[in-house]
């Protein structure tokens, strides 16, 4: 069955003409509604400040200094106030030691690398020591074995690495914390 457009127009007549007799039956403006909200709203008691979020602004990742902290609305309770700015020097703190720790991590990951450059540099010939002597030889597994002992220790200092650095983002700390450069 097709509708035609008298029929339509009858139906939003119809529609129209219901909700404007429904409207003043409920005995209320919308001004009267918008005011008696408002009042409900201002007489509900103020909830605590919300939980600050922190960015990688907050928590600078140079020397250990800080950005101050965005400004908090307040409420008018100093003890809530107080026991969040607790809360914020606590995290900042924890920040600042574990940035440290990734640090010191990062730079014994990179002396690992190093020392291995450096030994696989050794297992060139030396200008007395030619190729294919027993003295050569020797010396060349040394190094080797010297080198695989290294890549060892490196793998298990990159796990650990990673296993700070995902902890830090897991805590909640931003790439300043956990990726220090």
């Amino acid at each position: 069955m097709q509708t035609t457009a008298p029929h339509k127009l009858f139906s939003f007549f119809l529609a129209t003409t219901l909700v404007a007799l429904m409207a003043p039956a409920s005995g209320q403006s919308l001004a009267d509604y918008a005011k008696q909200q408002k009042q409900q709203k201002d007489a509900q008691p103020v909830a605590s400040a919300s939980p600050k979020m922190y960015t990688n602004d907050d928590i600078s990742a140079g020397g250990g200094s800080h950005a101050e902290p965005a400004a908090t609305p307040t409420h008018g309770k100093t003890t809530d106030d107080a026991a969040n700015k607790a809360k914020e020097d606590k995290f900042k703190q924890k920040a600042t030691q574990v940035s440290q720790q990734i640090r010191q991590q990062k730079r014994v990951v990179r002396d690992l690398e190093l020392q291995i450059d450096q030994l696989r540099s050794e297992m060139q010939p030396a200008g007395t020591v030619t190729a294919n002597t027993v003295q050569y030889n020797q010396r060349q597994r040394n190094v080797q074995n010297q080198i695989e002992r290294l890549q060892q220790k490196l793998g298990g200092e990159r796990q650990k690495l990673e296993a700070m650095q995902e902890s830090a983002r897991k805590e909640g700390y931003g790439t300043a914390v956990y990726d220090p450069s």
